[in-house]
């Protein structure tokens, strides 16, 4: 009995040691984008941050049928948004790709599925790294009730919370 108790216990300081402990690795980001569509008023709201520290805040009225791609990158017309900018502190960049980390972004899937809400607002989050790129959401993302909500949710609000 004793052998196996140390055969156990050898197994599983071997196994923790080879898994890193639950250890997450460390996102190397480069650019978040975060975008929100809303239907009333038509608005579409989109937040992008870099590793250069540099914070874009997009309100986007579209008035033509031009759709730009904007977790692409592409704009509409000037003169369908509003931009403010400002720069964050390294400190706040660290934080918050921690939080990616340690939220498993990369690990959620990328259509996130109505759960007990059918009323709100379409988010989408899109992270790019060395390795490229990856986005996450849908209808009502963040609003419901799963493990996965609620990991997009914490991950929205360490994005709203670089706004202050």
């Amino acid at each position: 009995m004793r052998k196996i108790v140390i055969g156990i216990l050898a197994a599983l300081i071997l196994a923790f040691t080879l898994l890193g402990c639950g250890k997450t690795e460390p996102l190397n980001v480069k650019k978040v984008t975060c975008v929100s569509y809303v239907s009333d008023p038509r608005r579409i709201y989109m937040t992008t941050v870099s590793d250069d520290l540099t914070i874009k805040f997009y309100e986007i009225y579209p008035e033509s049928d031009n759709n730009p791609d904007l977790l692409a990158g592409e704009l509409p017309p000037e003169n369908e948004y509003d931009l403010k900018e400002d720069v964050i502190s390294q400190e706040a960049w660290d934080e918050f790709v921690k939080l990616l980390s340690e939220k498993k972004f990369m690990d959620l899937p990328e259509d996130i599925e109505l759960d007990g809400v059918f009323d709100g607002v379409s988010r989408y989050i899109k992270v790019e790294t060395d390795e490229g790129s990856y986005t996450v959401g849908g209808y009502c993302a963040g609003d419901g009730r799963s493990r996965a909500h609620s990991r997009f949710s914490e991950i929205l609000k360490g994005m709203g919370n670089l706004k202050n």
